[in-house]
């Protein structure tokens, strides 16, 4: 009986119906029912919207603190394009000041946010400094920026202007602009902190991803100089590492991605020559020599690449001309010129700088030269030239041992020694390219990772070593990249790994980078200026099949231009109801690979996102059959149950 029910029994008739009152029973208590259901789903009504508006609150205050590093900067900086302040700004400015000064400290450097925390978690960058000397907390003093009238002290401005600053009556601001404002050095001469190398240091940005430049920080533009002295030993006053690891990732604006491949290819041209003229064995040796003898090595080369170039020698390259010179020339020629040995018999070849693919550098004398390139410097009348080197086309393991370390028993030497392509033979050239671009991919991601320090200690590694340093890179390149994956849909196989060569390893990595996978890099700008992995105004799709969910979830959605959903990170998805949605899927998802791998569909994770569009829907078929009839890791769902097997085309 229901509390505050009466049950009227009465009648005409001295007897009484039990269905009846049983009727009445289970009609009030089905009423009862409903009351509460609706009241408590009005209570979850107001949960959610009070959740909603504390997302939305708390999103506020991220875009806030996450913008603020950017506005310092723009404060900080004093540049051509200025304008005056007026008083009211500047009182207002004093005010804030004031305010933010007692709990303005920078804080210590904190661990890294587990995989599993979302944007509300690691809104602040996070500084982690790897292998680097620990860094004293510094408090900020704004009141001297801000009451002092002389303009602030900057190593990116000359004496000169800012002796021309000093004079200014008012304080001068940069004026906004859309794209950030690019810092210019003035001064030839680095400055005096660049005498103590910067460690490369790794910033956790908002979004989850780890760079090596903070946010907000722009790339300078230089004085090629001072751009030397920076490329290799870093900001540390900034605490910005050595210009030279920097990549695009590490940018989220164009201009300073801009700013940094006009830098690189300055600084390819002048290592070069540096290692072209044996001014450096190895270029990673700059960042360890004193900073004077570093300068010291960029004047040689600057002198040495705009010095012309001499006309009294030919290259094999050019043996075409010889026709048009006279033979009093080629007899002159052959009295001054000298052949050079090959990189094999050299007790101490330089080694050129593996980063950049080489270019054409005019030199000053030819015959000054000690170049450990395979190219012989010919008389004009010479009937012969030298046999070009073959090159096997080998697995890519193997094509790492003999780019460091040759082969003795088939007279190859070390690759990394070959700069020119003409002195390899015409159907060893594509091999020779495509070992050269892989083979300086897995270098740049073994220093990265710090697998290794530098490239000269992998050239000094033997055999077991240096396999093992291939092992842990090519694992990275495959499988844990942070902006692409060799093993997917129309990549590589885990099968076809071992006898992958470098010409396979290479159109890999060319449909890796097209592929419209999107990550932290490779995102949409949102009107609030955060770069998310959805376009703006995105909803998780609600009318669509489990096995629609599973396409999406490896093949994303070419039609809106999204990317397979497990790249998509949960802090990424505005709203409470598309979140939810999101982490469900997530376990369904979850569920069914699991499920694959038990019934042995699948041998692991790597091969089911391994598989093509048209396998991997015949893969979802028989572990979505497995889950329903005969689930190896929990209760079968399909039978008599609450889910049928029509739900594998029915709404997820």
């Amino acid at each position: 009986m229901v509390q505050g029910e009466t049950i009227d029994v009465s009648g005409p008739d001295e007897g009484f119906d039990s269905s009846a009152i049983l009727d009445r029973i289970f009609q009030c208590v089905e009423d009862k029912l409903e009351l509460i259901v609706d009241a408590q789903d009005a209570r979850f009504r107001l949960i959610e919207e009070a959740v909603e508006r504390f997302h939305s609150r708390l999103n506020v205050v991220e875009r806030q603190v996450a913008g603020l590093p950017e506005q310092i900067c723009r404060a900080a900086l004093l540049t051509q394009s200025a304008q005056t302040v007026s008083h009211d700004f500047q009182s207002t400015m004093d005010s804030l000041t004031n305010s933010m000064l007692r709990p303005l400290r920078t804080p210590q450097p904190t661990s890294l946010p587990a995989p599993g925390q979302n944007e509300s978690s690691a809104a602040a960058p996070q500084q982690i400094v790897q292998n680097a000397p620990t860094i004293q907390p510094v408090e900020i003093d704004l009141t001297k920026e801000i009451e002092v009238v002389e303009p602030l002290s900057h190593p990116h401005i000359s004496p000169q202007e800012s002796q021309q600053l000093s004079q200014h009556p008012k304080r001068l601001v940069p004026r906004r602009e859309s794209q950030p404002e690019t810092v210019t050095i003035l001064s030839s001469n680095p400055p005096q902190y660049l005498s103590q190398v910067q460690p490369p240091t790794q910033y956790a940005w908002s979004d989850g991803s780890i760079r090596r430049a903070p946010v907000g920080w722009v790339f300078p533009v230089l004085d090629t100089r001072v751009l030397w002295a920076y490329w290799f030993r870093g900001d540390s006053l900034n605490h910005i590492g050595p210009f030279r690891l920097l990549t695009a990732h590490d940018f989220i604006y164009d201009k300073c991605k801009h700013n940094l491949a006009h830098a690189r290819d300055i600084m390819s041209k002048l290592e070069h020559v540096a290692t072209y003229h044996t001014l450096v064995g190895w270029i990673d040796d700059l960042s360890k020599m004193p900073l004077e003898t570093c300068m010291s090595i960029y004047d040689a080369a600057a002198v040495l690449l705009k010095s012309p170039p001499a006309k009294s020698k030919t290259l094999t390259s050019n043996s075409g001309r010889r026709g048009k010179q006279t033979k009093k020339a080629s007899k002159s020629q052959q009295k001054s010129t000298k052949k050079f040995p090959p990189a094999a018999s050299l007790k101490n070849p330089p080694v050129p700088t593996l980063r950049h693919s080489p270019r054409s550098v005019p030199v000053a004398k030819s015959s000054d030269i000690v170049s450990d390139r395979q190219v012989e410097i010919i008389d004009e009348d010479a009937n012969h030239r030298r046999e070009k080197v073959s090159i096997p086309n080998l697995p890519c393991r193997e094509m790492w041992c003999l780019w460091f370390l040759g082969d003795s028993e088939k007279q190859i030497i070390p690759l990394r020694h070959i700069q020119d392509p003409s002195v390899v033979s015409a159907d060893s050239e594509r091999t020779w390219k495509s070992t050269r671009t892989v083979v300086l991919e897995l270098i740049d991601i073994a220093i990265t990772n710090r697998f290794v320090e530098s490239e000269a200690i992998l050239a000094s590694l033997d055999y077991g070593p240096l396999f093992a340093v291939f092992d842990k890179v090519f694992s990275v390149v495959l499988h844990r990249n942070s902006i692409y994956n060799l093993v997917g849909p129309g990549l590589l196989t885990q099968a076809s790994i071992d006898k992958a060569t470098c010409n396979d390893i290479e159109r890999a990595l060319q449909r890796a980078r097209i592929m419209p996978k999107i990550t932290s890099a490779q995102g949409f700008a949102w009107a609030d200026g955060s770069i998310r992995q959805i376009p703006e105004g995105w909803t998780f799709p609600v009318d669509i099949s489990c096995r629609q969910l599973w396409e999406h979830w490896f093949f994303g959605q070419p039609n809106l231009e999204v990317g397979p959903f497990n790249a998509i990170m949960l802090s990424d998805i505005p709203g409470f109801q598309n979140r939810g949605r999101m982490s469900g899927a997530k376990f369904l998802v979850q569920d069914l690979v699991d499920v694959a791998i038990a019934k042995n569909f699948a041998k692991s994770v790597d091969d089911v996102v391994s598989l093509d569009q048209e396998k991997s829907l015949a893969l979802f078929d028989q572990a979505f059959d497995a889950l329903l009839h005969d689930n190896p890791i929990g209760h079968s769902l399909g039978g008599h149950g609450p889910v049928l097997v029509a739900m594998a085309q029915t709404i997820f």
